[in-house]
């Protein structure tokens, strides 16, 4: 490939996704960075990334070696591997990413991917982490989201004191501030879009598929 496109999907770890729309944002892509031993799992199902990036503490000395042209090793402990991948999206000025297979083994993991997403949303034009459940979309300032009625919905912002106003859920926040991590979440839709206001903040929402709701 002679040139990086704007968009590409990360395979954060080898919790492979199992939903079909995960799956197809990743076995569609046309640019995917696999995050270091991440690359046993996506090699088992016969995909080839473009880079695998990380520290390199997790991926076999075979993997090493069959892919050995497409590594980027960066042992920065202050950054995680999904961290470094995303820098490279930066670099490389992709403006458009998917991250699958980030939420699947250790919670600890999984939160602080999550909320990493809030880090880039002023930096990158479009980032979703998806799930087996739905997706889960930074905004920066203000959000409208295609929806469906019943669609379940829920609101995290990493600021206890940003004022958030939506629109189109059941149970509206007028201009509220949600003090703790668990104050947004369980709400819905009640239209086919719905939107979030956080002026001069950042929220992160989370969605479900249809059928998972």
């Amino acid at each position: 490939m002679s040139t990086i496109p704007h968009y590409c999907t990360i395979l954060a770890n080898g919790k492979y996704p199992e939903h079909p729309i995960a799956q197809k944002s990743l076995t569609q892509s046309d640019f995917i960075i696999c995050c270091d031993g991440a690359i046993a799992a996506l090699d088992s199902d016969g995909l080839t990334p473009h880079k695998i990036i990380g520290d390199m503490d997790s991926i076999s000395p075979t993997m090493v070696e069959k892919y050995r042209d497409i590594l980027i090793q960066d042992t920065d402990q202050d950054t995680n591997d999904l961290e470094k991948a995303i820098l490279y999206c930066l670099s490389q000025n992709i403006t458009k990413i998917d991250i699958v297979g980030a939420t699947g083994f250790r919670e600890d993991h999984a939160i602080g991917n999550i909320f990493l997403l809030s880090k880039f949303v002023r930096q990158i034009k479009d980032i979703r982490l998806l799930t087996d459940f739905g997706l889960f979309q930074p905004i920066s300032d203000e959000g409208t989201f295609t929806s469906f009625p019943g669609q379940q919905v829920s609101v995290f912002s990493p600021d206890p004191n940003l004022l958030i106003e939506s629109v189109g859920l059941k149970y509206p926040l007028d201009k509220i501030p949600l003090t703790a991590i668990h104050s947004g979440t369980l709400n819905e839709s009640i239209s086919d879009k719905f939107s979030i206001s956080a002026p001069n903040g950042v929220v992160i929402v989370f969605t479900t598929y249809k059928g998972k709701s």
